[in-house]
């Protein structure tokens, strides 16, 4: 995507149940804490226009999965597992 990062550790793995288009469906996602290694880009698009930012940790009113959120704002020491419906 244009940013480079490097990962610290493994924040959680999070089985997160939605509806997309009119179907129920469903993704595994991975979260990870990283570090930039390259200060030059601090935005990026991919080519399905999904749209990569740092935010700050204190604004995550609209972050999704929203079961995350609060292991965001405070990181665990060791990987959780989380399963969320939106």
């Amino acid at each position: 995507m244009g940013i480079h990062v490097r990962p610290v550790w493994l924040i959680a793995v999070t089985e997160n149940l939605f509806a997309f288009r009119g179907k129920q469906t469903n993704e595994i996602n991975f979260t990870w804490l990283v570090e930039q290694a390259d200060q030059t880009k601090l935005f990026a698009k991919d080519a399905w226009e999904q749209t990569v930012t740092w935010r700050d940790t204190n604004d995550l009113a609209d972050f999704k999965p929203t079961a995350l959120q609060p292991f965001i704002r405070e990181l665990p020491t060791t990987p959780i597992h989380l399963m969320n419906q939106d």
